[in-house]
């Protein structure tokens, strides 16, 4: 079976089965963006040429299997960090726990369960496959 890839510098895989990916080099970030945003990318770019906050800003969305944080700092650029929680209602819930402990808005804690909430109300047809690619490409 073929899977659809995201592209990341770094994979962290949990006992549990939770994996993680991180996407932080111009080349991971740019063979992302289109892929994971589609038709969203050209208005992320506007928003980077106006950002609604000089220090940057963030968001949460959906792709296949995975919540996707999209992060935007003036001298970091963009970072892209992929959460699959295996399907899992714990591993989720664990997460939601952390998030807590390191005092993300309520706000950003109930969008992400939404996210994973509606994964597991209405799956995707394919599996995305995190893929490492080095970091100074």
């Amino acid at each position: 079976m073929e899977h659809v890839k995201v592209f990341v510098n770094e994979i962290i895989e949990e006992d549990n089965g939770m994996k993680g990916g991180i996407a932080a080099s111009d080349t991971s970030v740019s063979k992302n963006l289109k892929n994971v945003f589609g038709e969203m990318t050209q208005g992320i770019f506007t928003t980077i040429a106006n950002p609604p906050h000089p220090d940057g800003f963030y968001f949460h969305a959906r792709f296949h299997q995975l919540v996707v944080l999209f992060m935007w700092q003036p001298v970091l650029g963009i970072t892209l960090k992929f959460t699959d929680f295996n399907g899992n209602w714990d591993n989720a819930l664990d997460h939601y726990t952390v998030l807590v402990d390191k005092e993300w808005t309520e706000q950003d804690r109930n969008k992400i369960m939404d996210i994973f909430q509606d994964i597991q109300s209405n799956p995707s047809n394919e599996t995305v496959k995190m893929v490492i690619i080095s970091l100074y490409l």
